[in-house]
């Protein structure tokens, strides 16, 4: 309880340091002046692993945005990368935010037809492509999007004209700075809170994309592994947290090299979606089962045990055996001390969002002395929105919300929530929220909260209710559905699935978005108006609410398909 607490006082304290930042770039300053010569970042280069200090982010994110103002990219203008996870990605996403302007991102996997769709829909101007094959792309669609003025190669050469190297662009944005040399500063001091930041695409039911709207937000001794494309929102906050915290991220070469990269650098903690810890799980069961003879016995032994143990943990029962003792004694220590070796033998901390993790990879992961730590958000709520912490992790749950983040359940079992972290809405779509939702008139900054409905029962998004009906009387804020459709799928089973949310007894997954769900049909989050009262809540009001605190969240999350590595259908 006291770790617990002494993280939640900690991000307490992060919110009250952070209460002048602006923008994600005076965050990100702010701490590049704090921890100048410290470890930002580690990459693979040339089959060596190299340090980038936050001085050496922070020059290379200035020479870019420099370069941006140069070519002429203006304060609001959109500005796509198009490129794995790297540091070049994080450069110049710094370099679009320094210049004022607005990150679009496009998973690497995007066709060009897509990226043709995005592109055109948010306006973008100029785009980083991660290399030619990137950049193939772009150039079959030169004639089609005629707003791109210019292209930035983040690997290779470009031909001065429409496609600049990186080197090209920071060699303009030089020549700028000796004519204009306090531009870049005034843009990045007249940014504030409610500047747009970055647009997330995802994809819908209908197969056009969505973009959620979120805004310049905020969140030292830990080395965090990072793979998640920064397209998705899970990897957005992570960098957020990044510059908040002052930790170390290392960029992992690529999902396949994941466990071989952590072995390489020794990360502390490392946060991904269910499948990467069912895959570890799977690896080390698989070698367990395969030793021969007495190890191999003991082994098997121990995993049968262990399945008898999850079962009677998920019904809510202790399980107790001679053989299960002499297996934590003999067999979970020798696979605890393997795992963590193959992941650099400092990990104790592994967080996964995305999709509901499996009970029994959390309790196998919780055996061996690791903590497992699920955490629940969506796009439209900015990603996380809560998460369980050391010393106070609830298998099988999401945690508390964090500090400014409220929420209640519903009496028809749905979530409700408010705070500055809920999206402003869909880009360029209007129709698809209601007016309540956007933000009011007025200095008051907690007037700015809206309020945010994340639908338990996902068949309700095709029940045929507008998107925008007529506002009433009550001016209070409207409550705001979210809900991940289904295409119409769901039935019996869907309704008795809320029925056991409300009685308590539901369990995270399951439906449409547990393993091997149908992944058709999940991407769409329809809005609608709702004419009931809000009433406030406390932001701790979850803590001890069985509904909320344990079921409801993972139920929740029954409608997101699993994020896989390169996948652009967001959540």
């Amino acid at each position: 309880m006291a770790t617990a607490e002494s993280h939640v006082s900690a991000m307490q304290q992060q919110r009250s340091e952070h209460a002048n930042i602006q923008s994600v770039t005076q965050l990100f300053r702010q701490r590049a002046g704090i921890d100048a010569q410290r470890t930002a970042a580690r990459r693979k280069v040339s089959g060596r692993w190299q340090d980038v200090t936050w001085a050496q982010l922070a020059k290379e994110a200035e020479e870019t945005g420099w370069g941006l103002i140069a070519i002429g990219v203006k304060r609001g203008d959109m500005v796509s990368i198009i490129a794995g996870t790297r540091v070049e990605w994080t450069v110049a996403d710094l370099g679009v935010a320094a210049a004022g302007a607005i990150t679009v991102p496009i998973y690497q996997s995007n066709t060009p037809d897509e990226c043709q769709f995005i592109l055109e829909n948010a306006g973008a101007v100029m785009v980083f492509v991660e290399d030619q094959k990137q950049l193939a792309k772009l150039r079959q669609l030169r004639g089609r999007l005629p707003k791109i003025h210019h292209l930035v190669l983040l690997e290779g050469e470009g031909d001065g004209e429409w496609v600049l190297s990186l080197e090209q662009l920071n060699a303009r944005g030089r020549e700028h700075r000796g004519r204009a040399p306090r531009e870049l500063e005034e843009r990045i001091q007249s940014q504030t809170r409610n500047d747009l930041s970055t647009l997330l695409y995802t994809s819908g039911t209908t197969g056009a994309s969505e973009v959620a709207v979120g805004t310049r937000l905020l969140a030292r001794e830990d080395s965090h592994l990072l793979f998640l494309p920064f397209a998705h929102s899970f990897a957005q906050i992570i960098k957020a947290a990044w510059f908040g915290s002052g930790l170390t991220m290392i960029f992992a070469e690529s999902v396949d090299k994941l466990v071989d990269n952590a072995g390489e650098t020794s990360p502390t903690i490392l946060s991904a979606v269910p499948r990467v810890y069912e895959k570890a799980y799977n690896s080390v069961v698989a070698s367990g089962m395969a030793n021969p003879g007495l190890q191999g016995v003991l082994f098997r032994t121990a995993m049968r045990e262990f399945e008898l143990y999850a079962k009677a943990k998920a019904n809510g029962q202790a399980y107790n055996s001679l053989a299960f003792t002499v297996a934590k004694k003999l067999v979970f220590p020798k696979v605890r001390d393997k795992l963590r070796k193959r992941f650099g033998g400092r990990i104790t901390k592994f967080v996964s969002g995305g999709a509901p993790l499996a009970k029994k990879i959390a309790y196998f992961f919780d055996l061996l002395g690791f903590d497992m730590l699920e955490g629940y958000g969506l796009t439209e709520t900015i990603a996380v929105t809560s998460v369980n912490l050391p010393g106070q992790n609830k298998l099988g749950t999401v945690g508390r919300p964090f500090p400014g983040v409220e929420v209640k359940i519903a009496e028809d079992c749905e979530i409700l929530m408010r705070g500055r972290n809920i999206m402003r809405g869909y880009f360029g779509l209007p129709g698809r929220i209601s007016q309540d939702h956007r933000p009011q008139e007025g200095p008051d900054q907690d007037q700015r909260r809206q309020v945010h409905r994340a639908a338990v029962d996902r068949r309700r998004a095709e029940d045929g209710q507008p998107a925008d009906q007529p506002g009433g009387r009550d001016r209070r804020p409207s409550q705001v559905r979210i809900r991940a459709g289904d295409g119409g799928r769901g039935g019996g089973e869907e309704a008795e699935r809320r029925e056991q949310l409300c009685r308590g007894d539901a369990q995270p997954g399951g439906a449409a978005g547990g393993p091997g769900g149908d992944r058709q049909g999940q991407r769409h989050a329809a809005f609608v108006r709702d004419d009931q009262t809000v009433h406030h809540p406390g932001p701790r009001l979850l803590a001890g609410d069985r509904r909320a605190h344990a079921d409801a969240q993972g139920q929740a999350q029954a409608g997101h398909a699993e994020i896989q590595e390169g996948d652009r259908r967001d959540v």
